[in-house]
């Protein structure tokens, strides 16, 4: 069967000539990731390339499923005027799309790469001869063999070159380039007639190995002098099928892979990610491949060709020049923190006056035809492009031609997910959590769904003008869209981060019209403290263990140790200590593999003044008052070695400083460093508790996380978690009770009036919930709370308690590893303005101080990186119901809480009638828990009737007074049915009866 004539002569069929659909370019990207998956490339951008282009042709073929003969057009002339890529394909016609990139990146990276290439053979219409048809490098099987092909190409036409009289000196290139013969299998346009066609890649190094063996170390040249290890795969046209595609597109995209940078649209569905406004995807083929989008913003600052301005205090009038046409003296892009992990970039991209698919549909309207993007360019814009010798394209005035529209677009990156799924190169494959995300400005998320063309989102897909941020939008898009001229927590989109949809309390508005050069928008922050997020340690460094306090005459401050033994100390507006921009305090001299930090006062009468340590079998304090403080700090307490392995503390106590040893010994000592006794222990201790008076309660390995509640018959009731009795001791001078829990801490405890009765009650954080029990044992109503946490992550530390929203009772305040800080109310709900984020790891908890002179407290926290943020609260040191502000409750890590509560019950009733319920109701399982609240300690019985009013049974239920108690009711051999519970309380003076009713279900 012989091929049609224009199918073996021109490479392409001449039918109608139209513009891609977003069918057409979703195809290319599905096809391009159904062949192989790359890896982005590990190179960082050089400032020149130097390519090697090598033209490659097959044996004649005269199959029908591939394009054209297996030779290059070098003997047919193209005659249309407005020909993308035109014939004859000879060595000029190559050497013009070298030219066409190197314009291109020179100007997409501000001049900082030059692209320079030589075409072989040298003959203009010379060829290397491969040793195979074109349907033997696709076999059009399976991915592993057409992959499998794909790699044999590139080494036999390596082989053939290496092999020629050509002298080509391979060493003195970076990149090989194979152009073949024929048309890439690169756009889906519908049916595939020609499904043999070779696909353009980059193929890297480990592509490379994976289809040509595991040893694969480069494809040896010049007589094994050097050896290539990667290149890229191109056709000599993209022409066909009454599509004219310029190679221009797919050339510098597949440069772009070489570079480093990410592809950007999911390779799992094939779905833009960031469509036409990023080379990395869609933006590739913009006008047909002719124009294609500059990278965007993200890949410009991963290559190091744009550096973006960073923002992180709020800032009107924010100026931003057009990427590659605005005034230097300000950016093109500007960095906006989120978190640590997370970002948003913007950038003004696009020409307002320039409109190039409008002009389309003019003349296709006029001459009832389409017209190719050349033709337009030529007629409407010939003194700003630049035409090759042989017909190509190489050069234009602005790469933005191709988008939509003009304006500003907003980014929002999120490195994390980056991390985690750059090296499979997939980090924009979820279309609900992007690594590289365009915030639409239109308020609908189009890009990378799929839309009927009944649908509103039809044609918008690959983007549209509306998607750029700018004030004078046209009239009708009033009511279209929910643009507000401002992207905030109130927005559609909004700032809210991708973890756990986190506030950030970030604010973008009063973008301007996008009709000059220069475009400007204002940023605010609420909550945000000035001055943060500070970071605040070197590079590299991780923070061990950190510490918060008040200090004499001064205001709060955040002091972190790292692990190349630097402390460090940042307070109000995020200066440091001894001087606005100076964080670092002290160098310890060795590096901590531990540590712990406390703050102590040197004397009576002072306020928390010396920084106490522990790390590495060492002691050591710094004055850090400002009494003290110089440009540098010396050691109060050199670093000393304690007499063994420290196990527990510091603990900073009565001017005290106090550590437990691995000798079985607490050791304590006066704040100058002189040991002032040394008390010996039964075993060794796990936590460290110093009771009035300089007393040690100290505890053994099988208990952790101590603190301490006056008792109601007087002292201390001393409270532990412990792992063996799976709950809480509450060990006081007569007795020790244990209170059973449903989940271990992660962390330290913390004691507050959590529901208002006047009594304490004990909250912590357990692996992903937040539990709450009276001292008798009960859970407390409402608790655990669930603070949503997704994927992995889980609660760290101990929880704050503070009324953050002024109603009057407690909040709680729980962080994650993963940097958010969530708010929750006794009923479960978020506080207002809660979660934030800080991002990062965290392996503690927040604190709420005094961070400067104004009257709101602060929160803050701190991540391993160093990266503390502060938020101002709308609560007062002088505010009720701060219960419990830091992890360890003072800055020394005592725990003890001297504070006596006054018991207030809820109702005068001995059992209130409205605190009797049983749960979960119906049962589930062969179990319902009967619970009442009691006022004063009760004898309680508990009868149970069936429907018809007869007894089932009855038991006595505990009466413990002045909070919740339980039972368990086995219903397993009950059938099921409605039950009548009645709770009987015989109290000193008052008998209560309340009937509930059961619904049991098997």
């Amino acid at each position: 069967m012989q091929k049609s004539e224009n199918h073996r002569q021109n490479g392409f069929k001449r039918s109608s000539i139209s513009p891609l659909s977003a069918p057409a370019i979703r195809g290319l990207l599905a096809l391009w990731l159904l062949f192989a998956l790359l890896p982005a490339a590990v190179f960082s951008a050089p400032d020149t390339l130097r390519i090697c282009a090598l033209r490659v042709e097959f044996q004649y073929d005269t199959s029908e499923l591939t394009t054209g003969n297996g030779k290059f057009m070098v003997d047919t002339v193209t005659t249309q005027p407005y020909a993308i890529d035109p014939a004859p394909h000879d060595r000029q016609y190559f050497q013009d799309q070298i030219l066409a990139a190197a314009n291109y990146f020179k100007a997409v990276s501000n001049g900082k790469l030059i692209v320079t290439g030589d075409v072989f053979p040298t003959a203009s219409k010379g060829a290397f001869q491969l040793p195979k048809p074109m349907t033997a490098y696709n076999p059009n099987t399976t991915a592993e063999a057409i992959n499998q092909g794909i790699a044999n190409l590139f080494l036999d036409a390596v082989n053939a070159a290496d092999a020629s009289q050509e002298d080509i000196d391979f060493a003195r290139y970076d990149l090989v380039v194979v152009f073949h013969a024929g048309v890439g299998k690169d756009i889906n346009i519908g049916y595939d007639t020609t499904p043999q066609d070779i696909p353009s890649l980059y193929l890297n190094e480990d592509f490379l190995k994976m289809t040509l063996g595991s040893g694969f170390d480069g494809i040896p040249v010049n007589n094994g002098a050097h050896k290539i290890r990667y290149g890229i795969l191109l056709p000599e046209t993209e022409n066909q099928d009454g599509y004219q595609i310029a190679l221009t597109g797919m050339f510098v995209s597949n440069i772009g892979s070489y570079l480093g940078l990410y592809d950007l649209f999911s390779p799992t569905t094939g779905q833009p990610g960031v469509a036409r406004f990023g080379l990395m995807d869609a933006g590739l083929l913009n006008l047909n491949g002719l124009v294609p989008a500059p990278p965007c913003a993200f890949s410009r600052q991963l290559l190091g060709w744009d550096e973006p301005e960073l923002i992180t205090q709020p800032t009107k009038n924010i100026r931003l020049s057009r990427f590659g046409k605005g005034a230097a003296t300000y950016p093109t892009t500007v960095r906006i923190p989120i978190n640590e992990d997370e970002y948003y970039l913007l950038e003004y991209r696009g020409d307002s006056k320039v409109n190039i698919d409008s002009l389309y549909s003019e003349v296709y309207y006029q001459k009832n035809e389409p017209p190719t993007y050349l033709e337009i360019l030529k007629r409407f814009y010939g003194d700003k492009i630049q035409i090759g010798s042989s017909g190509v394209l190489i050069g234009v005035d602005d790469y933005d031609w191709g988008l939509p529209g003009a304006g500003i677009l907003i980014w929002h990156i999120d490195e994390r997910i980056i991390r985690e799924k750059g090296p499979q190169n997939r980090v924009n494959d979820d279309p609900d959590y992007r690594g590289v995300d365009l915030e639409e400005a239109d308020g609908s998320q189009d890009i990378g769904h799929v839309y009927s063309i009944l649908e509103a989102g039809f044609q918008k897909e690959l983007g549209w003008f509306a998607d750029f941020w700018f004030r004078n939008r046209p009239d009708y898009l009033e009511g279209f869209e929910l643009y507000r001229n401002e992207f905030s927590d109130r927005t559609t989109p909004n700032t809210r981060s991708n973890r756990n949809q986190a506030r950030s309390h970030i604010t973008l508005k009063n973008f301007s019209a996008n009709t000059s050069s220069v475009m400007s928008f204002d940023f605010e922050r609420d909550w945000y403290e000035a001055g943060f997020p500070a970071t605040v340690i070197q590079k590299g460094e991780q923070v061990v263990v950190a510490a918060s306090g008040t200090l004499t005459d001064q205001n709060a401050f955040i002091f972190l140790l790292t692990n190349s033994g630097a402390l460090y100390a940042v307070g109000a507006g995020g200066q440091g200590l001894l001087a606005a921009d100076q964080f670092q305090l002290a160098q310890l001299g060795f590096q901590p593999h531990n540590g712990h930090l406390a703050i102590a006062t040197r004397a009576a009468g002072f306020n928390t003044d010396l920084l106490v340590g522990v790390a590495n079998d060492r002691l050591f304090a710094l004055p850090v008052s400002d009494v003290v403080l110089d440009s540098a700090l010396a050691f109060q307490i050199p670093p000393f070695a304690l007499p063994a392995s420290p196990v527990a503390g510091p603990v900073a106590a009565e001017n005290t400083i106090y550590v437990a040893c691995a000798n079985d010994s607490v050791y304590a000592y006066e704040p100058y460093g002189n040991l002032l006794r040394r008390q010996a222990q039964a075993a060794n201790v796990s936590d460290l508790l110093i009771l009035p008076g300089g007393q040690t309660a100290a505890l053994n390995p099988g208990s952790q996380y101590a603190a301490a509640i006056p008792s109601p018959a007087g002292g201390f009731q001393l409270v532990a978690y412990s792992a063996q009795k799976k709950g809480f001791t509450v060990t006081t001078a007569n007795q020790v009770k244990v209170l059973p829990v449903d989940a271990a801490p992660v962390g330290q405890f913390a004691l507050a009036d959590a529901d208002g009765n006047g009594t304490y009650d004990l909250i912590y954080n357990g692996p992903h919930l937040i539990y709450g029990y009276d001292f008798n044992g009960a859970p407390l109503s409402g608790f655990p709370l669930n603070p949503g946490l997704t994927g992995v992550d889980e609660l760290v530390g101990a929880p704050l308690i503070a009324d953050l929203d002024g109603d009057g009772q407690p909040d709680f305040i729980s962080a994650s590893a993963q940097g958010q800080i969530f708010a929750l109310r006794a009923d479960g709900k978020p506080v207002p303005g809660f979660p934030l984020t800080i991002g990062g790891k965290l392996s503690g908890s927040p604190a709420i101080v005094q961070l400067d002179a104004d009257e709101p407290l602060e929160l803050v926290a701190w991540n391993t990186d160093g990266i503390v943020s502060a938020w101002q609260l709308d609560i007062g040191a002088a505010d009720d119901n701060l219960w419990w502000l830091s992890e360890n409750f003072t800055p020394g890590n005592n725990a003890l809480v001297n504070a006596t509560l006054t018991y207030r019950p809820q109702s005068a009733s001995l059992m209130p009638p409205e605190r009797v319920y049983n749960y979960p109701n119906p049962n589930q399982g062969d179990f319902t828990t009967i619970r009442y609240y009691l006022n004063e300690p009760a004898a309680v019985t508990i009868r149970i009737f069936d429907a018809a009013g007869a007894p089932v049974t009855s038991f006595n239920g505990p009466g413990a007074g002045r909070a919740f108690n339980e039972i368990r009711w086995n219903v397993a051999h009950v059938a099921s049915g409605i039950y009548l519970c009645q709770v009987e309380a015989k109290g000193n003076s008052q008998t209560v009866r309340k009937i509930i009713k059961i619904m049991v279900v098997h």
